[in-house]
């Protein structure tokens, strides 16, 4: 082996070995920011709002299956609901500053925060509830009319490569 690349392999060594606790450093950086931005963006109103949004297609499936449904027993589904979602919101945090933290830089992060906190960042935070209670509806009938003839044509197209398809 060459002093030269001998020389090379060392440098490269200790450039990776000096820069890693900066990228150690920056990602922990990432992470206290990006856990900042969870904190702003979602709270216990947030989640609250989310339920909100999907219960009504909930509540309209046991009612039309259960017509004869108490409203006290439904209440009592409403109250289980909100707090299975407020667990599986939970679960799904977890990892969430990591996931930021890998996707976007410091400085990115950083601007998320600020507009986060901004008037219009918090409006967002109201408004895109909103918006998804409105959608959902209609989200869910065009999935559950159209999700048979997708499946049934995703199917054809596998098999037009030659391929087997589980049958449904």
């Amino acid at each position: 082996m060459s002093k030269l690349f001998k020389n090379a392999i060392a440098l490269t060594l200790a450039l990776f070995i000096s820069f890693t606790p900066a990228l150690a450093d920056d990602m922990a950086d990432r992470q206290k920011v990006a856990q900042e931005i969870i904190d702003v963006t979602i709270t216990v109103g947030v989640v609250k709002q989310m339920t909100a949004a999907t219960w009504p297609t909930v509540a309209a499936g046991i009612k039309a299956k259960n017509p004869e449904v108490s409203e006290e027993t439904f209440e009592k589904l409403h109250k289980e609901y909100s707090l299975m979602q407020q667990n599986l919101m939970g679960q799904i945090l977890v990892g969430l500053p990591e996931i930021y933290a890998t996707e976007f830089t410091l400085d990115e992060l950083k601007e998320l925060l600020v507009f986060s906190k901004s008037a219009v960042g918090q409006k967002m935070l109201v408004v895109q509830p909103k918006i998804m209670q409105q959608i959902m509806p209609k989200m869910m009938q065009v999935m559950q009319s159209e999700m048979p003839a997708l499946i049934q044509r995703f199917q054809e197209i596998i098999k037009e490569h030659g391929l087997k398809t589980q049958e449904l």
